[in-house]
């Protein structure tokens, strides 16, 4: 494997190396290309003095590895490759030749709270930040203030991101909150984000490369180059291929070589406070969609009833349907389902914009949900632990504009309608303001999308955006998480990149391991054999 890996390495690197006198800029000025034309492009490998990816590239000039946890470990005097271990008689048994196993520069992972950060760009301990003491010496702390015992006279400065594994709230103390400003606010990858602090796509931050320089990126190893091609996004392509949205393809741009301290740069942290926990949850279960497969929805709202959780577990549900169905007890209350927007282009269901709006202002006209602290839209193939819900929202500041809960990063947009979660503040706005942003907001002809029409879920976030409620960020760990320890936060689905590890990312057909999930909901399971099987297996039953 390794043997015919270098020889094309050799040919990859050569190919990205034959573009070195074309600029960057000049290469994203090129015109975007047919989608047909544009998924046959093959994304190229990280440069060789660019962090490696595990099993496949040779690591021996850059010495780290872009996949969190692996090291790079050499064969011989030129080739070496980035793995979790090294074995040298396993690997020789296998036919990949002799090697001596020696590792090369430092794993990827994370600072225990009594090594130097610096170097690591994070920490591993739940709730702690790699904060700067001085040039080239920080050290794992909660918090940080240069005018504090205990870390008086230091920079402060915050080296990576802050390790939020338990997906806990009060990591900054007092009654603030990080909001993250609209992406439409933000600045594209690749370019400076030194002004704004904030980007343009979900699960990237602002960090700086040097006193001149800042840009946003997935993850920033310190000392290292950053910002390469394994930084570029992945998107949907535009649809109809004919003719997609103007700008479904979104920008990028390279960083360039050289590098980087990782500091982060962060908008300021505004003032809340703590709204409560009691929730208004509601779900809409079809018995149609307009899609081949038909989903046993009223069966999986039946099947939740039945085990007292989901929506059933909030302190007030409501089932919408586009029938007239019997529940036990109660009955699901039945909204018209037009079917005048098309369909979407991959799954092919009919767009559910005006079929909420039909709900929204059922809702709206009941004012049920005003008498509840948190407003929960939940899927019904979604596994929906309230208690684990509650438990989050506890410590949860909100803003006086009201919040709303991102749900996914790695995405162009990160509210996905499986999981809603929307203080009573932020979904009043929302209600208020519906009908203008039905009249304004260019929800059947996008422009920045890979698909012409929003969806429920996009209709609600760029309301929100637009009428001023705060986005509080995802602070959802997978990829970092070690193997042998739970996965914790708000929501796992199948339709969120960030909610996989880089390896999974690659799979077609992948769901949340509920065994080692105790995320407040986990999405899809379509089957109510499916359904229960995660239930148990999450909460041990």
């Amino acid at each position: 494997m390794f043997a015919a890996m270098g020889a094309a390495l050799v040919a990859a690197t050569s190919s990205r190396h034959s573009q070195a006198s074309v600029s960057s800029d000049q290469l994203f000025q090129e015109k975007v290309a047919s989608v047909k034309a544009e998924k046959k492009k093959k994304t190229p490998p990280p440069k060789p003095e660019e962090c490696s990816l595990a099993t496949v590239q040779n690591c021996k000039v850059s010495q780290c590895c872009d996949n969190f946890g692996f090291q790079c470990f050499a064969k011989n005097e030129t080739f070496a490759a980035c793995m979790d271990k090294c074995e040298p008689a396993k690997l020789q048994r296998k036919g990949n030749g002799t090697w001596s196993c020696k590792p090369l520069g430092l794993r990827h992972r994370c600072a225990s709270l009594t090594e130097d950060c610096s170097q690591f760009g994070c920490c591993a301990d739940d709730g702690h930040q790699c904060y700067e003491q001085s040039d080239g010496v920080a050290s794992c702390k909660k918090t940080c203030d240069p005018a504090a015992p205990g870390t008086q006279g230091w920079t402060c400065a915050m080296i990576g991101p802050r390790n939020t594994h338990k997906y806990g709230t009060g990591y900054w103390g007092g009654d603030r909150v990080e909001v993250a400003p609209s992406v439409k606010k933000c600045s594209r990858i690749g370019e400076s984000c030194a002004t704004t602090k904030c980007c343009s796509w979900t699960g990237y931050s602002c960090y700086e490369k040097n006193a001149t320089w800042a840009s946003c990126l997935t993850q920033c190893i310190p000392n290292k180059p950053n910002g390469g091609i394994s930084n570029k996004m992945a998107f949907q392509a535009g649809a109809p291929e004919d003719n997609p949205p103007a700008h479904w393809k979104p920008f990028f741009k390279e960083a360039g070589p050289g590098p980087w301290t990782c500091k982060r740069l962060a908008p300021p942290m505004v003032h809340g406070w703590q709204r409560g926990t009691s929730l208004y949850c509601f779900t809409v279960a079809l018995t149609e969609n307009g899609g081949k497969k038909k989903v046993p929805e009223l069966d999986l709202v039946r099947t939740a009833q039945r085990m007292n959780t989901s929506i059933f577990a909030c302190d007030k549900w409501e089932v919408f349907s586009n029938v007239e169905a019997a529940l036990n007890p109660g009955k699901a209350i039945k909204v018209a389902y037009p079917h005048t927007e098309g369909r979407r282009p991959n799954t092919k269901i009919f767009v559910n914009t005006k079929l909420f709006m039909n709900v929204w202002g059922h809702i709206k006209k009941q004012m049920t949900w005003f008498s509840f602290s948190w407003v929960v839209k939940v899927d019904p193939a979604v596994v929906f632990i309230p208690s684990r819900l509650r438990s989050i929202l506890s410590h949860q500041m909100v803003t006086p504009h009201g919040v709303y809960m991102e749900n996914c990063d790695l995405v162009r947009m990160s509210f996905h309608g499986s999981l809603e979660v929307i203080s009573k503040d932020g979904f009043g706005t929302f209600l208020d303001n519906m009908d203008e942003c039905d009249n304004n907001l260019p929800w059947r002809n996008a422009d920045h999308a890979h698909f012409q029409y929003y969806g429920e879920d996009k209709f609600l976030q760029w309301c929100m955006d637009r009428h001023g409620v705060d986005k509080i960020p995802s602070r959802q760990m997978v990829d970092t998480v070690p193997k042998d320890e739970k996965i914790y936060g708000l929501h796992l689905t199948v339709s969120c990149p960030g909610h996989r590890t880089k390896f999974e990312r690659k799979m077609k057909k992948w769901h949340p391991n509920c065994s080692r999930s105790e995320t407040a909901s986990m999405h899809a399971f379509k089957t109510v054999d499916d359904y229960v099987e995660c239930l148990k297996n999450t909460t041990q039953l």
